[in-house]
């Protein structure tokens, strides 16, 4: 009953009917035009009023439970409509064509016509009791240029209620032209405007024994119940389900009801349940936002509009909607056990405890998620369970003609899977309680129903804990991704819950939870897999007088083979024991044009404490780390650590630095061994050059030379892939696109972890391009995810005609962090948005390269 309610098209095809019949000629006519007896409509009375409002009415908004099988239902507020007069501490009159509304949906002052091209004039007084029976009487009369009236009042501020039982006994007028509703609306539209914040109709109907309306909707015995959701108008959208009952709605009195509790809204007709829903959205507030706050309750009887069109010559005037009562009941307060905590994989890929540490994670051992063709869209930040929050909810699309679910997280390394013992994840809320797992691209799908499998147990409120061994999935020995995937028999979208994804035990069932690939650099020195190429395959080696051997390939490791074996020698003096490798005779800087150094390492906790690693000749720079607490190693399992070191260490001297060394720093008191592999370079000094600055960037890879390692993607509805040779520099860019409602992102946590202070002054500066249409728009946030973290400037919003055609350069952007020292130690998140509304043909296609966060200041 808000504007826009079924939208312009159909008005037109009203409007297009009127000017058809305006055209007749007078032979189409029985008698001339002049010769029919025009209708005389008399003026309404607007001065006599027994219907009041009151200034300073009593908002009562009881606690409701939703209703469930089997509830004893306790009712919580009614109006059985027996006394003299409506009570105006229970009922607001609605006055007007609509013009001076206040209040409703967030919405003042509606188009004339209450936003629907209505007809009537809202009177108070057409508004009244008798016999124990509501009366809300239409009637062809004039109030200026109106010629019907009518009357629509609602509980606002008087009464409202979330979740439990509304029912109403109501008896519906007959007649083309006529829209009788009984409906809610929310009472603090915390959303915004309608329908941001949010609509629900109980029950509407439409030209009762008569033909569909311009909306398509109504005539014969056809009624309907909707929901309104999404954006502000006009970026609104609704779904709604018709229904046409056996026994005659305009004949006498039906039971009109609604359940609705946090997740779906349920219609029902005489006690027959007839619609279902439970998929909607807001612009404004994670799902199951609008639904979840107080609505107040709404009763008129419009005449005309968009959806009926208006009135013919059969249409009974006066016309009455009848209403018996209305009710509204609590269910039981339910009584929820939590989930049982289940299982922790070994190796984690997302668990809800924020304690827990991630072992595979984005960018290091897979390169992001996939939808594939389905349309499904994923949020890893799902916070409403009542048991495990927060968790990864992947939401079905109709990409294939039926809702279907796919999560595909991809781009591990090939036979990812293949060292583990078992597959391990937590699941919820799937249709036929089935799900689907797959290992890519060769693999059998495994169908697991929850309720029943052997690899499943259940934990309680719904949650079911699954572990499928790995030798029960086919194509584990090449395989490079892992689908999650429900059936396609739902009738609706709906949303499944995961958590605690991730594998445990290593092949074999020995425990220990396995390696993980880590990281391939991008310019190689040496790695383990033949199929990489060494492009910066060293032109010498040498043990710097150390003594040490080497064996480049060396095959007794379980999870690298071959690796570089570094046995220490006695050179510096006999029970002096050093073990150093020195990559030598490489031209002069060759590696001033990376951003990080990158390896893996092997060796006992004692000659990895003090590890030193040293580019040297014309100018040494000599780092040493405790690879056992240095922020940035990762502990690959099995003895192996990952480490990255940022380029910037060692700039005092790399632009003539020909080589580097790497081993123990000092002599040790015995003979030891030391293993190597996957040695290089990855990203590019200053994370891809960039429009300024000329600092250290703080962010990995920004320049996307490699793709989005360092980077997480989000498709959210659209679409985040690299352009290989589209950059400002003619290298790779990301572009983020959306045509269709959704934000596509790309996110990069941990800032300068370790680095920034609180109020220290950063710069952003980077090159974009792209193209917007219809309310598409682009958000930089620079923010800490930590508990009283922020920065003075955190969001840059550009949208409309802001977005240029050709490359340019944005920055430098000053902002300031702030916060407490500990809200600022795990460093800043950098979250970057393409986005669009529910606007028709909105575009947002945004490309960026060259992004540099520096710290100018403090």
């Amino acid at each position: 009953m808000m504007p826009g309610l079924r939208g312009l098209p159909r008005f037109v095809a009203a409007l297009a009917a009127l000017v058809a019949l305006s055209a007749c000629t007078q032979e189409d006519r029985d008698q001339p035009l002049e010769q029919v007896e025009p209708i005389e409509i008399p003026v309404a009375d607007t001065t006599t009023r027994t219907n009041f409002n009151i200034a300073n009415p009593t908002l009562e908004i009881p606690e409701t439970f939703p209703v469930s099988d089997g509830d004893l239902l306790t009712l919580v507020w009614s109006d059985e409509f027996d006394g003299a007069q409506l009570d105006p501490e229970t009922w607001f009159f609605e006055s007007g064509d609509g013009s001076d509304f206040v209040g409703d949906g967030g919405i003042t002052g509606l188009p004339s016509g209450w936003g629907n091209n209505e007809l009537q004039w809202y009177l108070p007084d057409n508004a009244q009791l008798e016999n124990g029976v509501l009366k809300i009487t239409a009637r062809r009369e004039k109030v200026g240029d109106f010629g019907y009236t009518s009357a629509r009042i609602t509980t606002r501020d008087r009464f409202a209620f979330k979740y439990g039982r509304i029912e109403a006994s109501i008896k519906f007028p007959s007649g083309q032209g006529l829209w009788p509703a009984f409906w809610m609306l929310s009472q603090d539209s915390p959303y915004g405007s309608w329908a941001a914040t949010g609509e629900i109709d109980i029950v509407e109907a439409a030209n009762l024994d008569g033909q569909p309306g311009p909306g398509g909707v109504g005539g014969g015995n056809n009624i309907f119940g909707t929901i309104h959701y999404g954006g502000e108008f006009p970026a609104n959208e609704f779904s709604s389900v018709d229904y046409t009952p056996s026994e005659d709605v305009t004949g006498g009195f039906n039971t009109y009801a609604l359940e609705w509790d946090e997740f779906e809204i349920r219609w029902y007709f005489n006690g027959v349940l007839y619609a279902v829903q439970n998929s909607w959205f807001s612009a404004a507030a994670p799902y199951p936002a609008p639904f979840d706050q107080p609505f107040h309750i709404l009763l008129n009887l419009a005449v005309g509009g968009d959806l009926p069109g208006p009135p013919n010559g059969s249409t009974p005037f006066p016309a009455t909607l009848e209403v018996d009562w209305v009710r509204v009941y609590s269910g039981e307060e339910a009584e929820v056990e939590p989930a049982d905590p289940g299982i922790i994989p070994d190796d984690v890929i997302y668990a809800s405890d924020p304690s827990e540490p991630v072992d595979l994670e984005f960018g290091v051992d897979y390169t992001g998620f996939d939808p594939f063709g389905s349309g499904s869209t994923f949020n890893n930040n799902v916070t409403f369970d009542s048991s495990f929050s927060p968790v990864f909810g992947v939401t079905t699309g109709n990409g294939y003609g039926a809702q279907v679910g796919q999560f595909a997280i991809v781009g591990f390394a090939d036979g990812f899977a293949a060292g583990y013992e078992s597959l391990v994840f937590k699941a919820k809320n799937l249709n036929n309680d089935l799900i689907r797992v797959k290992l890519l691209p060769d693999g059998d799908y495994l169908d697991i129903d929850l309720t029943s499998s052997a690899y499943s147990t259940s934990l309680g409120d719904g949650w079911y804990q699954v572990v499928v061994p790995i030798a029960d999935l086919t194509g584990a020995a090449n395989g490079n991704a892992l689908l999650f995937e429900t059936d396609d028999t739902a009738a609706a979208s709906f949303t499944f819950l995961l958590t605690d994804f991730g594998f445990s035990g290593t092949a074999g069932g020995g425990g220990g939870g396995g390696v993980s690939p880590g990281i391939t650099p991008d310019n190689v020195v040496y790695a383990t897999d033949p199929a990489v190429t060494e492009d910066l395959a060293p032109p010498g080696v040498d043990n710097f007088g150390s003594g040490a051997v080497f064996d480049f390939n060396f095959a007794g490791d379980p999870d690298f083979n071959p690796a570089i074996q570094v046995t220490s020698g006695e050179g510096y003096g006999a029970g002096v024991h050093v073990g150093f490798v020195a990559f030598t005779d490489y031209a002069a800087g060759f590696a001033a044009g990376y951003e990080n150094f990158v390896f893996k390492v092997k060796g006992d906790a004692g000659n990895l404490a003090a590890f030193e690693v040293k580019f040297i000749n014309n100018g040494d720079t000599s780092q040493t780390y405790d690879l056992t607490t240095y922020g940035g190693v990762t502990d690959l399992g099995n003895g192996w650590l990952q480490v990255s070191i940022p380029m910037s260490d060692f700039a005092a001297t790399i632009a003539g630095n020909d080589g580097f060394l790497l081993g123990p720093l000092g002599g040790q008191a015995a003979p030891f061994t030391l293993l190597l592999t996957d040695i290089g370079f990855a990203g590019t000094a200053g994370g891809g050059g960039g429009g300024g600055g000329g600092g250290t960037s703080l962010v990995l890879n920004g320049g996307f030379d490699n793709g989005f390692t360092d980077w997480e993607t989000f498709d959210n509805g659209g679409s985040v892939t690299i352009d290989a040779t589209g950059g400002s520099d003619g290298g790779p860019a990301a572009n983020l696109n959306a045509t269709a409602p959704g934000n596509p992102t790309i996110k990069q946590t941990l800032i300068g972890a370790g680095v920034i202070e609180p109020n220290q002054t950063f710069s952003i500066t980077f090159d974009w391009k792209g193209t917007a249409a219809n309310g598409g728009v682009i958000t930089f946030q620079v923010f800490s995810e930590q508990a009283g973290g922020g920065v003075t400037k955190s969001d840059l919003v550009q949208g409309g005609d802001a977005f240029p055609a050709d490359w340019t350069t944005v920055g430098p952007l000053n902002f300031t962090s702030a916060g407490t020292a500990a809200a600022v130690a795990d460093g800043l998140t950098l979250e970057i948005s393409a986005i669009c509304g529910g606007v028709p043909g909105c575009v947002s296609d945004l490309f960026i390269d060259n992004i540099i966060v520096e710290i100018v200041g403090n």
